[in-house]
């Protein structure tokens, strides 16, 4: 089996290690800014230069076209136009989402958008992995969804390699989990960074929840996913571990430090504070309620601090503690 990854981050670079361990051949497609051949030389990636991974694993800038049998599509959502353009003269074969990130342009996950623009079968997996456990072969399990029968050779090597693997027939609501999560980690992070304790990192996930599915009704996602893997156990992980680039991320923004330096001291994407944009924009233009997301927005332009959004969201009149 070939396999080719479209992206050198951490989880590109887990779930390709993951193949790699069981036989498949696995290529890593690089941007011109990245060093292939040094990591052919080293066998080391900048973010884990600790790993040993597989022997077996090769990088390739994108440009050179290859003939894998699938494409795992690791690019987070503001590179994903331009990739897909540096590929267009690859040949067409099955695509894998691992990103979770918003689309490059409207309200739609990754996922989604190449679902749309290409003309190949395309699946996505998302669930609470976090990249560093799985290159330690720690068990993990994740969600798989979208027309399965042309991955299901695929399916059988990952599921060998202690990441497993539950089917779905809900790929929006797979996506979509994936995408919204990293608005409320954003909210974790800042809560924690805050000091405002365990009861308020609690509350706001919970209520985070109830916002993710007044979301999953409006976009057509399935309750079943947001209460499984890709809903609210993605949500839980990535909320609530100083792993998560989005929680570190609000945590920055939490201690005083502006969008642009918190963005400075992530490695990699923090993708939430794309996707909350289109979120506000989505809940303008169809009226949904998003008090945490609008609070999470102006923490994040400067327009209001954590505590004084803590204030705002204390003086809102109460409701029913309700998933509506």
């Amino acid at each position: 089996m070939r396999i080719e990854v479209a992206g050198f981050g951490a989880w590109g670079l887990a779930v390709g290690s993951l193949f790699a361990r069981q036989g498949a051949t696995v290529t890593f497609l690089t941007a011109p800014h990245e060093d292939a051949d040094r990591f052919n030389q080293t066998h080391l990636h900048p973010l884990f230069p600790q790993v040993e991974l597989p022997p077996t694993l090769r990088a390739r800038g994108r440009e050179k076209r290859g003939n894998a049998d699938y494409l795992l599509w690791a690019v987070p959502g503001k590179f994903s136009a331009d990739w897909a353009t540096a590929l267009e003269h690859h040949a067409a074969r099955p695509i894998l989402v691992l990103s979770k990130g918003l689309a490059p342009s409207g309200f739609e996950s990754v996922a989604r958008w190449l679902r749309r623009t290409r003309s190949v079968p395309v699946s996505v997996l998302s669930g609470p992995n976090f990249a560093a456990e799985v290159l330690a072969r720690l068990p993990a399990a994740s969600v798989i969804a979208g027309d399965l029968a042309p991955f299901l050779s695929l399916i059988s090597r990952i599921e060998g390699g202690g990441l497993r693997l539950y089917p779905s027939s809900d790929f929006t609501g797979v996506a979509l989990g994936g995408m919204l999560k990293n608005v409320y980690a954003i909210g974790a992070g800042m809560s924690d960074g805050a000091a405002l304790g365990e009861n308020a990192r609690t509350a706001l996930l919970t209520r985070a929840l109830a916002e993710m599915g007044r979301l999953f009704r409006s976009q057509g996602g399935q309750e079943e996913t947001l209460l499984g893997l890709a809903g609210v156990g993605d949500l839980f992980l990535t909320a609530s571990s100083p792993q998560s680039r989005n929680w570190q991320f609000g945590n920055a923004l939490a201690k005083g430090i502006n969008a642009k330096g918190a963005h400075k001291g992530v490695v990699g994407e923090s993708e939430g504070s794309r996707t909350v944009e289109g979120l506000i924009e989505l809940s303008n233009r169809e009226g949904i309620d998003l008090p945490l997301a609008q609070a999470i927005h102006r923490v994040i332009h400067g327009e209001i601090d954590v505590r004084g959004a803590v204030g705002v969201l204390l003086a809102r009149p109460p409701k029913p503690d309700e998933r509506s």
